[in-house]
C-alpha cells in the first residue's frame, strides 16, 4: 500500500476517534520505575476502562513495562501508528508531544 494511503487511513482513523470523543491527551506519561499499579491508577483517573492505545513520541521502556500486563492495552510510538491498531481499540491516549507530532506530520504532508 502506498505511503500516502497509509497516512490517510491513519489520519482518518484518528479523526473518527476525535469526533466520537474517544481521544485523551495528557501532558506526559513518565514513571520512575516500571509499575503496573501506577499505570492502572493513571487509567482509572482518566476513566479509561476498556481497550486503549497509548501513543508516545518515542519508545519508553518504563511505560512499556508498566503497561504490558494490563489486558487490552497497547503502547506504541507515533511512527508505528496505523489505522488497524487505532480502530481495534476503544480509546486512544496521547501524550501532548505525540499528539503535536501527529499534527505536525499532517501539515508537512499537505505542503
Amino acid at each position: 500500500m502506498p505511503k500516502k494511503q497509509r497516512r490517510l487511513a491513519r489520519d482518518s482513523a484518528i479523526l473518527a476517534k476525535l469526533l466520537s470523543e474517544d481521544v485523551v491527551v495528557v501532558d506526559g506519561l513518565s514513571f520512575e520505575k516500571p509499575r503496573t499499579k501506577d499505570f492502572v491508577n493513571v487509567l482509572t483517573k482518566l476513566k479509561i476502562e476498556r481497550s486503549c492505545l497509548v501513543t508516545t513520541t518515542d519508545y519508553d521502556d518504563d511505560l512499556h513495562k508498566s503497561a504490558r500486563n494490563v489486558p487490552r492495552i497497547a503502547v506504541m510510538p507515533v511512527a508505528e501508528l496505523n489505522a488497524g491498531d487505532i480502530c481495534s481499540h476503544q480509546k486512544m491516549l496521547f501524550t501532548k508531544e505525540a499528539f503535536l507530532s501527529v499534527l505536525g506530520q499532517n501539515q508537512t504532508s499537505q505542503e
